[in-house]
């Protein structure tokens, strides 16, 4: 026999051991006569002997091999969490674009209507300047001409007539 196999013996004798001493006490056990147990204790020897049996090649093989496995099936689980969420954010940077274009296209929007009314004010206040512009000379013109007369002919200096 191959020492893998007698590995895989030794374990199950470990296994009935340990399973024997879970359900019988050691008083139990010391008083007992010879075959007393058989009949209570049979189906879980039946049950360990199948199951070393039907496993016996994956009981057999080493316990770094074992380990490797699981860490493997661990990874393949973590790989396959992580291309869900990778799938998710996908989607979710899909969204965050949509909205980042529609937030462009509002932006540039309110950009054209605020020029357009930035040219309007701008409009206003001109024309605003304008008519204060002419209404300080029509006010200038009205306080001379009160003080020389319409045609300014009370201003002229003396020395003209």
């Amino acid at each position: 026999r191959s020492i893998k196999e007698q590995k895989v013996s030794f374990a199950f004798l470990e296994h009935v051991q340990t399973e024997f001493m879970k359900k019988y006490n050691s008083r139990k056990i010391d008083n007992a006569k010879p075959g007393a147990m058989n009949q209570s204790f049979s189906p879980e020897l039946r049950s360990s002997i199948h199951h070393y049996n039907i496993n016996h090649v994956a009981l057999s093989q080493d316990a770094k091999v074992r380990a490797l496995t699981v860490q493997v099936d661990d990874l393949k689980s973590i790989m396959g969490n992580n291309l869900t969420l990778l799938i998710e954010r996908g989607e979710d940077i899909e969204k965050l674009v949509d909205k980042s274009e529609a937030a462009k296209r509002d932006s540039m929007v309110f950009r054209r209507k605020s020029k357009k009314v930035h040219k309007k004010i701008s409009r206003k206040s001109l024309y605003v300047k304008m008519v204060m512009v002419v209404g300080v000379l029509f006010v200038i013109y009205i306080i001379a001409a009160g003080a020389c007369g319409v045609t300014f002919s009370q201003c002229k200096s003396s020395s003209d007539t």
